[in-house]
């Protein structure tokens, strides 16, 4: 018998419970040393139950990755489009996201995507790489608009190499607990990348900010 609609709503509101109670344990504990068991306690259901969700651990692990690189993408893309249309703007912005990605309220998903990617099957990465691979296309994009305006003196995907372990690894040693740190550490690699100060950083971007306005 096929479910109803309000069904359909139901199990995908229990899996996505799932899939946020996995990655805080995942997150804190790391993948092996999590149980089904003891995921599915923080849920409140069966652990026979979460397998009618997910047919494996590892499926799991896969839901969480891509909700990452999904929630991820789409808060870059949110960011950017209400950026001013400069490459320092830009890179400040996506800077500021993808700082706020892995220390704000989605820092669970992201943080499991940066430390247990190496866990997933080949099949599954390979599943997700082309969507993994439009956020490093978009930073590889602002990259090439710094090299372009004389800011980056670097190759745009040396610096890409280089700039995305930066940013996520910040998550073992950055103690940022407000906006206002997150974005204060942003603009820190920022500058740090095209090596400047950040008083340096912060004057070019004002004078770029100024040329952009409407006269």
């Amino acid at each position: 018998m096929a479910r109803n609609r309000s069904e359909g709503v139901v199990d995908k509101s229990r899996a996505d419970d799932i899939v946020w109670a996995a990655a805080a344990l995942f997150a804190r504990q790391g993948f092996d040393r999590t149980s089904v068991r003891e995921i599915a306690e923080v849920v409140e259901i069966a652990s026979g139950t979460l397998f009618y969700h997910f047919e494996t651990k590892d499926d799991l692990l896969e839901a969480i990755i891509r909700k990452g690189i999904a929630e991820g993408y789409s808060s870059m893309q949110k960011a950017l489009s209400r950026a001013p249309n400069g490459p320092l703007s830009r890179f400040r912005t996506l800077a500021e996201a993808h700082i706020e990605g892995i220390h704000g309220e989605f820092r669970d998903v992201h943080r499991v995507w940066i430390r247990e990617w190496g866990r997933l099957s080949s099949q599954a990465r390979a599943r997700m790489r082309p969507e993994a691979h439009k956020y490093r296309e978009l930073l590889e994009e602002i990259l090439t608009e710094l090299e372009i305006t004389g800011h980056l003196r670097t190759e745009p995907a040396m610096m890409r190499h280089v700039l995305m372990p930066a940013l996520n690894w910040t998550t073992s040693w950055a103690n940022v607990t407000t906006r206002k740190a997150r974005q204060q550490l942003a603009r820190q690699i920022c500058a740090t990348s095209l090596n400047l100060t950040i008083s340096e950083f912060d004057e070019l971007l004002e004078q770029e900010t100024l040329k952009l306005a409407p006269a």
